[in-house]
């Protein structure tokens, strides 16, 4: 028998197939080849699952978009609605004050609320200091008037009297009317006390006359001209503390119209 040397047992070493604990080894290494398949089937398969995704989301946003949009026109269809109504609601009051202003016999009581701002704002302008009331009748079926009010007085009693008139207005009562107005005015400012026994009301007493302007069968919504005084009443005694012509922030006027001589 020949001797052996190291080098020849390691060469014959070196030549044996590997052992089975080496060949699972390596089949536990993924191929190179089959590795890269995998790395592009898995980003495919992802990709797919992104791209689904993103459709699912747009389309749930797309039918977020059409329960809105349905939304905002059932609202829409509310709010017309409620701005039909609202109009409507207007006109039956103001309906309502106009039967209220024609049945009140020629006694009319205008209740002029935020006095002071209202004040205030006289003050700066002569457009805003000129106020007038809601029309109101003589009977049913009789003359339109409505009160003037200066609050800041106008002329020669401008900042230092308040100024009240009186003026015709156009109805549709007029073609069967009497011209001019024949008739008696009382105009007076209220005094408001809660006792009826120390009120001390502001008024004056007119005579229509027949020659003036004022009561003259009406061209216009509204006779330009009116009658009354320029000087009703000082500012200062109406706005005193002591007293209570302005109560809640309100001023009270009272015109009684009646027709006939």
């Amino acid at each position: 028998m020949l001797p052996t040397s190291a080098g020849a047992v390691a060469g014959a070493m070196a030549l044996q197939p590997p052992t089975r604990d080496d060949e699972y080894d390596d089949l536990k290494k993924p191929h190179p080849d089959k590795r890269g398949l995998g790395d592009m089937r898995m980003a495919f398969h992802s990709g797919e699952y992104v791209v689904a995704d993103e459709a699912g989301l747009l389309s749930d946003l797309r039918h977020k978009v059409a329960t809105q949009q349905q939304h905002i026109l059932e609202l829409r269809s509310k709010v017309t609605y409620l701005s039909d109504e609202l109009t409507h609601t207007r006109k039956e009051l103001d309906f309502t004050r106009s039967e209220f202003n024609r049945c009140c016999n020629g006694s009319f009581i205008w209740r002029l609320h935020n006095y002071q701002s209202l004040r205030d704002a006289s003050k700066k302008s002569t457009a805003t200091c000129v106020l007038h009331s809601p029309g109101f009748y003589t009977s049913y079926n009789g003359y339109k008037f409505c009160i003037r009010l200066n609050l800041n007085g106008v002329e020669n009693a401008q900042g230092t009297h308040l100024s009240l008139f009186i003026h015709v207005m156009q109805s549709e009562n007029d073609d069967v009317l009497s011209w001019p107005f024949l008739g008696k005015i009382t105009l007076s400012i209220i005094d408001q006390n809660k006792i009826p026994a120390k009120r001390n009301h502001i008024t004056e007493i007119l005579t229509a006359k027949p020659g003036l302007e004022a009561f003259q069968k009406p061209n216009t919504m509204r006779n330009h001209k009116g009658f009354g005084y320029m000087e009703f009443a000082p500012l200062s005694f109406i706005e005193s503390t002591e007293r209570e012509f302005i109560k809640g922030d309100t001023l009270i006027i009272r015109a009684d119209v009646k027709y006939g001589k």
